[in-house]
Order: structure tokens, then C-alpha cells, then sequence
């Protein structure tokens, strides 16, 4: 991932978000009342899947909004340097 990235830091960032989903699927199991069974864990790696494939469309979007390449919200006014919303 870090060459995907071409950061390291990208990678700790997404691979962290991992145990936050778990605490969340930890507390709503508890409140719920519902033990960790089969299809739970089949959830809790469908919900891993989905928060590391969250992980690096955000990480990718924030990269590119960095780099000034995205322009979403406004268009170039022909006359001057500054933004024109549409």
C-alpha cells in the first residue's frame, strides 16, 4: 500500500480506522445482546472490507484535493484568476 500511496503514512492511517470498526461492532454486539457467532464474523469482514475500501477512496480524494487537480463546486472565470461557483 505504500507504494499505491507513495507515502507511508497513508497506509497507518487506513490501517488504523480497522480497530474503531471493531469497537463499534464490539458495542453494538453488547448492547444488542448478541453473542459473536459465525455470521457475525462474516459482517465484521464485510465491515472490514468496507472501511479499508472507505479508508483509501478518502485518502486518494484527499490527495488529489491537494494537489489543486479536482475542482468540484466551482468553475474558472475566463477573466480573472478566482473561482466562480455554479
Amino acid at each position: 500500500m505504500a507504494a499505491q500511496f507513495e507515502s507511508f503514512i497513508s497506509p497507518f492511517i487506513i490501517m488504523f480506522s480497522v480497530p474503531f470498526a471493531l469497537t463499534g461492532v464490539l458495542a453494538g454486539l453488547a448492547v444488542s445482546g448478541t453473542a459473536l457467532g459465525i455470521m457475525s464474523m462474516v459482517g465484521l469482514m464485510m465491515l472490514f472490507g468496507i472501511v479499508v475500501k472507505n479508508g483509501i477512496v478518502l485518502i486518494d480524494y484527499i490527495v488529489l484535493q491537494g494537489t489543486g487537480n479536482v475542482h468540484y463546486g466551482c468553475r474558472r472565470h475566463r477573466d480573472g484568476p478566482g473561482c466562480v461557483p455554479f
